[in-house]
């Protein structure tokens, strides 16, 4: 497949996936990477024999020989014996994903005595396997949001290595909407009306009325403008950290989860920061049982009271407390003096 040290595949390589239900694969070409990778590897590819998919996707293989976790442990170098000896490992027991993962993180990183390769190869795919799953559960609950708030998911299945017997394992991926725009992390402030930024609220609540967290909005690099020079569309991507909810979950136990993520929280605060505005706590205490459209069609606003950025510690600290607390401070609020205080 023409894949290098750090598993990025060369423009126009071929690759095989085998889509869950399906009995043959399908062919796609890499247009690019989307590099640096982190937990996933990202492609831009194209169909090859497919006639149902859009010209364009992206493709997401959780990979665990190039995944940034390895830099955890540089002592541990991938071999397809260790490689081999890990998944022979999983299949002689059918528990194995039953086991906590920060288990397992605590036997490869905190025990005294070096852990056996295999048992870091295998800690590295089952946080793979984890991020993959979640993926996927995320998006099947989140149907009605698909090509709105949300990428749409076109499935999930396997990738086949080329020639076969080069890996122990087909790495699980999965194929979502390709959306060419620009990150909050990235976007002219100037450009985002609250007209384009109001339709996330009650996105980010339609997850939690469909159990969904996504524990990881308050990455500006999660939030992206279509198209790049005149965004009209706000979407949130990346569900790999997310939780779903079982029906073993008892209404408290979901309720402690949902204050834990506080994912509307996290939006709030992330557009304050990255916008630079101070936006309405009141605007994203939504009913998740009377969730509209409306929102999306009100009227602009201006935008009036800007955040002072010229002291990102301190603004991290007001930013940190307010999610905490529930309360907007301001900057005298935050303007702690240490004589002040009495030791």
């Amino acid at each position: 497949m023409g894949q290098g040290k750090v598993g990025a595949l060369s423009a126009d390589s071929p690759l095989s996936l085998l889509l869950d239900g399906e009995t043959s694969p399908t062919t796609f070409h890499v247009l690019r990477s989307l590099t640096p990778f982190t937990k996933s590897q990202i492609y831009l590819v194209q169909p090859g024999t497919h006639t149902a998919f859009p010209d364009q996707l992206i493709l997401k293989v959780y990979d665990p020989r190039f995944s940034n976790g390895r830099s955890e442990r540089v002592d541990y170098q991938w071999s397809l014996p260790v490689e081999s000896q890990a998944a022979q490992m999983r299949a002689q027991d059918d528990s194995w994903e039953d086991i906590p993962l920060h288990n397992l993180w605590t036997q490869v990183m905190l025990c005294e005595e070096r852990p056996e390769p295999w048992l870091w190869e295998h800690y590295l795919f089952r946080w793979q396997w984890r991020s993959f799953k979640a993926e996927v559960e995320a998006y099947k609950r989140l149907v009605q949001l698909q090509g709105r708030g949300i990428p749409k998911f076109y499935g999930f299945g396997k990738l086949l290595p080329t020639p076969s017997g080069l890996r122990a394992i087909d790495p699980p991926a999965v194929l979502v909407e390709y959306i060419p725009g620009v990150t909050l992390s990235n976007i002219n402030p100037k450009k985002v009306l609250p007209r384009l930024y109001r339709p996330l609220i009650p996105t980010v609540a339609t997850f939690e009325k469909c159990g969904v967290l996504h524990r990881d909005i308050c990455n500006p690099t999660n939030i992206m403008f279509t198209p790049r020079e005149a965004p009209k569309r706000a979407v949130i991507i990346d569900f790999g950290s997310s939780v779903t909810r079982d029906d073993r979950k008892l209404d408290q136990e979901w309720a402690e989860d949902v204050d834990e993520a506080d994912d509307m929280a996290s939006l709030r605060l992330i557009l304050q920061r990255k916008l630079r505005v101070k936006l309405d706590v009141s605007e994203f205490m939504v009913n998740v049982a009377t969730l509209s459209t409306t929102d999306s069609q009100e009227s602009d606003r201006d935008r009036t009271e800007v955040v002072d950025t010229t002291d990102d510690g301190m603004e991290a600290l007001r930013l940190s407390l307010e999610r905490k607390l529930a309360v907007d401070l301001d900057d005298s609020d935050s303007a702690i003096s240490l004589g002040a205080v009495d030791g």
